[in-house]
């Protein structure tokens, strides 16, 4: 593992765990501290999820034409700074709703111009890795840090308070910009560019007419949409279904953390063994089919079984996600890569509050017409079918030869 390489994933590993401890302070500041009731907090929610829908394809256009090192940086910087303000207000009880929203918007959309940046960055900071290698460990330190970053986030909640767990966000954003390596940046080679509303649309025309990328981003952006019916309805069939306490959601979120874990490590040796055309549709159809034997957990062993389906469902992820990024890595031109990313990334993200209003919605439809358990149950299996059925958008094996993708 080269020296840059390193730095780059010890830089990266740093801030997505601090973002870890973001994700569960801000609700927990919002609804006991500052007594939020549900619709308020869930406008913080939205607030944090608005970057995609609102900034995300002028983020792509950006890290096509400046340094993805500074946009990074510069990305953290104001993270840092928007994350500080809120144990700083808290210090003088000065800290209000208002303050959370707007810092969470800030937050969300820094993060949006951080994540597109830090993916096309991965193979200058990689350097003659192999790119599979590169988007490996890059899965595997978020994995690790979704495993670690709950558990890290409680402990700081517990002995410092919400708003100042976030003090190690802030450091640990520091981290990440004091410590990103340099790489040299082809992208910026490119002397004459387009306004910037031209390269939007060029990015959106380039996935929207191949034959690899359209696929890819419509199977995504499906699959999402499954996704976010699981995590909308997960709580309410934990909590009122399965009659558990907030200790065992916990558990069965870290099941899924291992697991994905787990799928990172593993990743490169599954696509050896069955081939990358394989391993696209077994990762596709797996991250589905686990989510279907959902009501069994209502028969008995509820807790071993619902852990056993987010730890199999989840192992999957990241097999998808570093061949879905490799493949992409290997068809767009590196002068181009930001704007793709975006595209995708907007595609997939916007279909989040769509599926999670609608598995609410169905949830509590099923609820009324069968049980409160058997209802969010069966509304679970509806996000899990929906993951399943988007392999039918995977790209055509034909194509992928095509394009010289399969050996």
């Amino acid at each position: 593992m080269s020296r840059r390489y390193s730095r780059f994933l010890v830089c990266q590993s740093a801030s997505m765990l601090g973002d870890q401890i973001t994700e569960s302070a801000l609700p927990t500041i919002a609804i006991l501290m500052l007594n939020a009731s549900a619709v308020e907090a869930g406008a913080l929610n939205a607030a944090v999820s608005l970057g995609y829908p609102l900034a995300g394809l002028f983020a792509g256009a950006l890290t096509d034409r400046f340094s993805r090192r500074r946009l990074i940086v510069c990305a953290d910087v104001i993270r840092l700074l928007s994350v500080i303000s809120i144990p700083m207000a808290a210090a003088f009880d000065l800290l209000g709703l208002g303050q959370m929203y707007i810092a969470g918007f800030v937050i969300g959309t820094a993060a949006v111009f951080f994540e597109i940046a830090v993916q096309a960055y991965v193979p200058a900071a990689a350097g003659t890795r192999s790119l599979h290698t590169a988007y490996s460990g890059l899965e595997a330190s978020r994995s690790v840090s979704q495993v670690a970053g709950p558990a890290l986030s409680g402990f700081l909640i517990k002995m410092f308070g919400a708003p100042f767990a976030l003090v190690a966000n802030a450091a640990m954003s520091a981290v990440s910009v004091l410590g990103l390596p340099r790489a040299p940046e082809t992208h910026m080679r490119v002397q004459s560019r387009p306004r910037i509303t031209h390269e939007i649309r060029a990015g959106l025309l380039m996935v929207k007419n191949d034959a690899v990328l359209l696929p890819l981003a419509l199977k995504s952006t499906t699959s999402n949409f499954g996704f976010a019916i699981i995590l909308a309805v997960l709580p309410v069939f934990v909590y009122r279904g399965l009659q558990l306490d907030p200790m065992w959601l916990g558990i069965i979120l870290t099941s899924g953390s291992l697991g994905a874990c787990l799928g990172a490590l593993f990743a490169r040796k599954v696509t050896r063994a069955l081939g990358l055309a394989r391993t696209m549709t077994l990762g596709s159809v797996m991250l589905g089919v686990p989510w279907l034997f959902v009501p069994l957990s209502l028969t008995g062993e509820k807790i071993l079984i619902m852990c056993l389906i987010a730890a199999i469902s989840a192992f999957f992820l990241p097999v998808w996600n570093i061949n879905a990024a490799v493949i992409r890595q290997s068809v767009v031109d590196d002068t181009s890569m930001g704007r793709v990313v975006a595209t995708m990334k907007t595609l997939t993200w916007t279909a989040h509050p769509l599926g999670a209003l609608f598995g609410a919605a169905l949830a509590q439809g099923l609820s009324n017409a069968v049980g409160v358990g058997l209802g969010p149950a069966l509304a679970l299996v509806a996000g899990g079918l929906i993951r399943s059925l988007a392999t039918l958008l995977v790209p055509r094996r034909e194509e992928m030869r095509a394009r010289k993708l399969l050996v």
